[in-house]
């Protein structure tokens, strides 16, 4: 699995509360990290894309880059950071962009709000691209960006490794998980455990 990206859940908030809570993210992070070096090390994974949305996406953007693996910045249209309130995302947005390998941006600026969630799925169907997919999903979610980028993958059968911030499990390539989208947590398998 030579190229492998990123999709997942955004930082939780008031209008968002299913997201990846600050209680979360150091985990989602450990993770990132830890999965990134046994997709290189067991799978020969080379390039790591990422949507460079906040939360997951740029967790793993910084994590490839912080491990020296080559980051390909796949930004759905160049204003996505302009709508972030805490100007520390937008600083680390514009650093991890400028440290990829590479870019894609998906398409130009969005005028309306259908254009700008057209353009967002638009950059996770570029992300569908890759060899392999490192997806933070709350599997007890069954609507969004992450789940159905996860449906997509699974669907074209491109194999899937999976970090559930919620149940704090960690399901594999392969796992029961994804390919039935939802099995009991007893059927899950621990994997990279940091």
């Amino acid at each position: 699995m030579r190229t492998v990206a990123g999709t997942g859940h955004r930082p939780a908030t008031r209008t968002n509360p299913d997201g990846i809570t600050p209680a979360q993210m150091p985990w989602v992070r450990a993770k990132c990290r830890a999965g990134l070096l046994w997709l290189r090390d067991e799978h020969g994974t080379e390039e790591v894309w990422s949507g460079m949305a906040l939360g997951f996406d740029l967790a793993l953007a910084a994590a490839a880059v912080d491990l020296g693996m080559p980051l390909r910045a796949v930004i759905p249209f160049e204003s996505q950071p302009d709508v972030w309130r805490d100007p520390r995302d937008i600083a680390e947005w514009r650093r991890l962009r400028a440290a990829a390998a590479s870019e894609i941006v998906c398409g130009p600026n969005p005028t309306s709000k259908q254009q700008a969630v057209a353009l967002l799925h638009g950059r996770n169907d570029e992300l569908l691209k890759a060899d392999g997919i490192f997806a933070c999903w709350d599997a007890r979610k069954r609507a969004g960006g992450t789940y159905s980028a996860v449906r997509k993958a699974r669907d074209r059968g491109v194999p899937v490794v999976h970090i559930d911030p919620a149940a704090q499990v960690v399901c594999g390539i392969g796992c029961p998980r994804i390919t039935s989208i939802a099995k009991p947590q007893s059927e899950q398998s621990s994997l990279f455990d940091t």
